[in-house]
């Protein structure tokens, strides 16, 4: 499936709101998400080699011994949702990334080479989202579709290993930076139409880490 790319460059430089070329990119952006839930951003402003480092970074994490990862790990009873997560954990209770949508207004995801993203189409079935490199990926999440009265969908998504990345033993990496409001903040439907009722993000985030927790 082929994700819209949007060119954001003339924003992230400080552009004038009002100009032609900011508005062009909006208009843009609008339709990719309306569309997919999905679209790839670049000339996003974040440096390639501030992701390479962190992409560094975290495979020496994950190199470590586990009893020196444990010293991180998530607190299975607390609102605390950060955290190392043993694979037995992870595989239980998200079955390696299998279909989900995320929880807040929208995800920023880095990912390397590797693949094995899939996004769920419109015809029911799973599709291939091949990288575009340098481009950061954003889809919307379940609270941005509540907030929008679904006028941006929060599409469901998957991870897979390939089979050759399987026969390399090949480790997938990606960042992902979830974007949640304020824990205040009242979440109400921007059309005014109250399709769902108010909720505030706190309220909202913590119902959803409860079905899932």
């Amino acid at each position: 499936m082929n994700i819209p790319t949007v060119d954001i460059g003339c924003y992230v430089t400080g552009g004038d709101l009002q100009s032609d070329d900011v508005k062009q990119t909006v208009k843009l952006l609008h339709e990719a998400i309306s569309e997919h839930g999905f679209c790839y951003l670049k000339n996003h402003g974040v440096p390639r080699e501030l992701v390479e480092n962190v992409l560094k970074s975290s495979r020496q994490f994950f190199k470590l011994p586990c009893s020196t990862k444990l010293q991180f790990a998530r607190p299975q009873d607390s609102d605390k949702n950060h955290g190392w997560v043993d694979l037995e954990r992870e595989r239980h209770g998200q079955l390696y990334c299998s279909e989900h949508s995320d929880y807040g207004s929208i995800t920023l995801l880095f990912q390397d080479s590797t693949g094995g993203l899939q996004i769920l189409g419109k015809d029911g079935e799973y599709h291939d989202v091949p990288r575009v490199p340098d481009a950061v990926l954003l889809n919307i999440g379940d609270l941005m579709q509540r907030w929008t009265a679904d006028k941006y969908p929060s599409t469901k998504h998957r991870v897979v290993v390939a089979q050759d990345a399987l026969e390399r033993r090949q480790d997938r990496q990606s960042i992902a930076f979830f974007v949640q409001p304020d824990n205040d903040a009242l979440i109400t439907c921007l059309d005014g139409s109250n399709k769902y009722p108010p909720i505030t993000s706190f309220d909202y985030l913590m119902q959803r880490y409860g079905v899932t927790y």
